[in-house]
């Protein structure tokens, strides 16, 4: 309980405060606390000092752990790298290297007892470029960015049927973007506005120096989620071949609903990628012939089963469906390595 001035606080932060403080020793940091305010602040300086090893700590239970992340990023205090803007208002990226050859694409039925017909056989690829792809999927606060930045530009909705020119975000079913956790994955995001974010941000990058010319933001080839997720030696989820509940938020998890990225640590893909297994589904770019056709959702979600969370599962979906699971990450790359006019 914490009292000021004699009124006990009704702040929304108490009760994180108080499973906090079942999980740590917490008297100290908040000992000189004079008002909400600077509970808030005393908060987010303890988050900073501890780098925000809670988001990761395997001590707590996962669904706790969750319900504390979440209301971190309802208070706008999570500022780890990759999941919020930078100082010019630009989502803040982190990047994985994924490096140029060959990979295992597909299902081992001898590997993987899920593994579906259209799996068959599993295949050696070769990605003939080195790429870079970000480490959680676009969450809330960076989607956020390009929605109450110039959205309706018709640059970024180009060639796109005159209906999505611009796609309007989902108010039905998402009335209060604004209030949603800004760690969460951006959700009920279409293909298409994925791929005008990628337009927006690449011109948005190369303005401020973030990139070069010679280089862009994308969603990724199918071909590129599945190396991204799996590396090269045909594993079954990111992390080896027996599903985890605790490596990654699907049906078996638990917690019902999406959780803020990066609460996985055991879940990282072989070149550091996180929840690329659960969580939300993940837009890549599979049809280059005709983008008004069928794209690919990579990955599986929180209420899917282990079997829909494999590295090789693939999910088509027209690309103006903006499902409640789904959001995406995306690539950097050099401008000749993308598949499909920008």
């Amino acid at each position: 309980m914490f009292t000021f001035n004699g009124q006990v606080s009704q702040h929304r932060i108490i009760p994180i405060l108080e499973k906090l403080s079942e999980q740590f020793d917490l008297k100290d940091v908040f000992r000189d606390c004079t008002d909400d305010a600077s509970l808030v602040q005393a908060l987010h300086d303890w988050l900073k000092r501890t780098q925000f090893s809670v988001f990761t700590n395997q001590n707590i239970p996962i669904a706790t752990r969750a319900e504390i992340t979440r209301e971190i990023g309802l208070l706008g205090l999570d500022t780890r790298a990759g999941v919020g803007l930078d100082e010019n208002n630009l989502p803040d990226l982190m990047w994985c290297a994924v490096p140029a050859g060959d990979f295992l694409y597909g299902s081992d039925k001898k590997r993987d007892p899920y593994a579906y017909r259209t799996e068959l056989p599993q295949k050696t690829l070769n990605v003939d470029y080195a790429y870079q792809v970000s480490v959680y999927p676009i969450t809330t606060a960076q989607f956020q960015a390009f929605v109450q930045s110039d959205y309706s530009d018709m640059r970024w909705w180009a060639d796109f049927p005159a209906e999505y020119q611009p796609h309007a975000v989902n108010t039905d079913e998402n009335p209060s973007l604004l209030a949603k956790a800004l760690n969460l994955p951006a959700t009920l995001i279409s293909w298409y506005q994925a791929v005008a974010f990628c337009r927006w941000l690449t011109v948005r990058y190369q303005g401020a120096n973030i990139i070069t010319a010679d280089q862009m933001i994308r969603l990724p080839t199918d071909v590129e989620w599945e190396k991204a997720a799996r590396g090269t030696d045909g594993r079954v989820y990111p992390y080896g071949d027996d599903a985890e509940a605790d490596f990654a938020n699907m049906s078996g998890t638990d917690l019902g609903d999406v959780c803020p990225v990066g609460l996985f640590a055991d879940g990282v893909s072989p070149y550091g990628t996180h929840d690329m297994s659960g969580n939300v589904f993940e837009w890549c770019t599979a049809n280059t012939e005709d983008i008004s056709a069928g794209q690919i959702l990579r990955g599986g979600s929180y209420y899917m089963s282990e079997e829909w969370a494999r590295c090789a599962y693939r999910y088509e979906r027209m690309p103006a469906q903006q499902l409640k699971d789904s959001g995406f990450r995306v690539v950097l790359s050099d401008i000749r390595n993308h598949p499909i006019a920008p």
